[in-house]
């Protein structure tokens, strides 16, 4: 949590200098008890700051329920940065060592004009207790960025890219696959009782080379959809809705769906 305005001044006056201390049990499943939980605790203390950047440093001590071969409790050092020196733009960074490997991730938000863009790069080294905890059984690197443009209230378009790698552990026994997507989005009003859109999404799936299978996968989806909606008086309304969907497999050279 971090505090701001006059909640960061008094922190910062007082003789605990913004320190947070926090313990609880972490459960990212949505039930109550599960092999995924844990114990979390730790600190957080602010090391610099002004007004519109921060820089806190502490640790964090994480002791899984059920531990496996290489999910092992442990002590994260942690490191984050932000700075932000208007409402438009915000740029964050962290680093977390742990059990002789580095995690990270950082974030950017811009909003220029008609433009707004945002991305955001992820690193969680397979090594780290927080794989223990979370609800993913691997380590993985993220990329995600996205552009929103809207020149006039009729008008918008967007572009946007998600790409996700799992770095296996040796001990998994689940099958987690890559993935990437892409998606671009455009939108017209001609008239404030009517709308059409359309859009166009590719992805990726892809079986990571970690994984000693007999068979291999590579399955890429593309989707164009076109949408016409229609207000017509205060009870109707006329929806138009016209989608082409080609999926295949690379490695088989197969076609699994067109339509």
């Amino acid at each position: 949590l971090r505090s701001s305005g006059k909640v960061r001044a008094a922190a910062s006056e007082s003789k605990w200098r913004g320190l947070e201390l926090f313990a609880g049990r972490a459960r990212p499943e949505a039930s109550f008890f599960s092999e995924g939980e844990g114990l979390l605790a730790g600190a957080l203390i602010p090391i610099a700051d002004g007004r519109s950047w921060s820089v806190r440093a502490g640790a964090f001590f994480i002791s899984p329920a059920r531990r496996a071969a290489e999910q092992e409790r442990g002590i994260i050092w942690h490191t984050d940065a932000y700075y932000a020196p208007d409402e438009k733009t915000r740029a964050e960074a962290e680093i977390a060592c742990a059990n002789g490997g580095f995690s990270w991730r950082t974030r950017l938000g811009m909003q220029r004009g008609a433009f707004n863009f945002y991305g955001e790069l992820l690193s969680l080294d397979r090594k780290s207790p927080l794989v223990s905890l979370g609800a993913q059984n691997s380590g993985r690197r993220i990329n995600s960025f996205g552009l929103q443009w809207r020149p006039r209230p009729n008008f918008g378009a967007a572009l946007s890219y998600y790409s996700s790698r799992n770095l296996l552990l040796q001990t998994s026994r689940r099958v987690e696959l890559n993935s990437t997507t892409l998606t671009a989005t455009a939108s017209y009003a001609p008239a404030r009782t009517a709308r059409m859109s359309f859009t166009f999404n590719r992805q990726e799936l892809e079986q990571p080379a970690a994984i000693t299978l007999p068979f291999l996968l590579n399955l890429k989806t593309h989707t164009a959809t076109f949408r016409y909606d229609q207000r017509i008086g205060r009870r109707w309304t006329n929806d138009l809705e016209a989608r082409f969907i080609l999926s295949r497999e690379d490695a088989t050279k197969e076609q699994m769906m067109r339509g």
